[in-house]
């Protein structure tokens, strides 16, 4: 049966086979067996090594949310996303 009461983000997301291993998982997808898909929000410090071979220039930040309905959990989330960055953790 159907749950009415869902509600569906629309999101990109990195890989897991496509992203540094230097990028720090914030938020995942996971497939229906609950395998990793890969991040939804994820980041990096300035520096560290990228998949093409290249480092990066600045903080990184990857915000695959398209649609956000900021409900209290999503602020709550994107505060710490921008502590962390903030911090350069």
């Amino acid at each position: 049966m159907y749950n009415t009461k869902r509600v569906g983000i629309p999101y990109y997301y990195l890989g897991e086979n496509d992203k540094s291993i230097s990028m720090q998982r914030v938020a995942a997808t996971y497939s229906s067996n609950g395998h990793i898909l890969g991040d939804v929000i994820s980041y990096a410090k300035s520096g560290v090594p990228l998949v093409n071979g290249n480092y990066a220039r600045g903080n990184i930040c990857f915000y695959g949310i398209v649609d956000l309905i900021m409900d209290k959990r999503i602020q709550r989330l994107l505060k710490i996303v921008l502590i962390l960055l903030e911090a350069n953790v």
